[in-house]
């Protein structure tokens, strides 16, 4: 009997070694990635943050678990931009980014191909040339004037 006990325990101990291994390894791969974000699972309510500073924090309750990982190298968004473009090229949506100015910074394969454009031409050029509206019709540019996030609002425009 005490023999599979101290089977049992030393099978626990290899289990929680492996465990504490993987979880070294997920927040070195996080801590490297170039960008910060939020990833919620409200299945297992869990919410993993990282951000720029130098932090790891864990935040336990009864109902739900947080972990935030960061990173001190700080990367320039135009970076980010670049490492995230091949992926947004798969996504079968238009994703335009635009800067606080409303230039538009990275315009993904699907918009280009929907949008009838070129994408090389119109980074760097102003929303308003890609969409072909005038400015008082563009939603996001109105959230860049008032500084307010519009949500669920329904948008009738070819563009949108």
């Amino acid at each position: 009997m005490l023999g599979e006990f101290h089977l049992i325990i030393n099978h626990n101990i290899k289990e929680m070694e492996q465990l504490k291994q993987e979880l070294s390894f997920y927040k070195r791969f996080v801590s490297l990635l170039p960008f910060s974000f939020t990833y919620s699972d409200p299945e297992l309510r869990m919410k993993l943050t990282k951000d720029e500073n130098v932090n790891l924090i864990k935040n336990s309750t009864a109902n739900n678990r947080e972990l935030k990982i960061t990173s001190t190298p700080r990367v320039p968004f135009e970076e980010i931009e670049i490492f995230l473009n091949e992926i947004l090229d798969v996504v079968p949506h238009h994703i335009v980014f635009i800067n606080s100015e409303g230039i538009v910074t990275l315009c993904n394969a699907q918009a280009a191909i929907d949008l009838h454009v070129d994408r090389e031409n119109v980074v760097g050029k102003h929303l308003r040339e890609l969409l072909q509206i005038p400015d008082e019709q563009i939603k996001m540019l109105e959230t860049l004037r008032t500084g307010m996030p519009i949500i669920n609002q329904e948008i009738l425009d070819k563009n949108y």
